[in-house]
């Protein structure tokens, strides 16, 4: 994992402007790589504990997303 990801929130307010800028240039490269391919994207929802290894959603996640009647 990239370095300025491994910070905790009492950290982020003590940060000056360019370590800001830092972190946030450090978060968009690593959503990108995150998105970059299926494979990646699902190994990164099963690390945080969104979906199970086999794919399914976990149970206090299902109910988040609710597609509107037209979709």
């Amino acid at each position: 994992m990239i370095k300025h990801l491994n910070l905790l929130w009492y950290d982020l307010i003590n940060m000056s402007k360019k370590e800001i800028e830092e972190f946030e240039a450090a978060l968009k490269a690593y959503g990108k790589e995150i998105a970059s391919s299926k494979e990646k994207s699902e190994a990164f929802l099963v690390r945080i504990g969104v979906i199970t290894k086999k794919g399914n959603v976990r149970k206090h996640y299902k109910n988040l997303c609710i597609l509107p009647d037209w979709v």
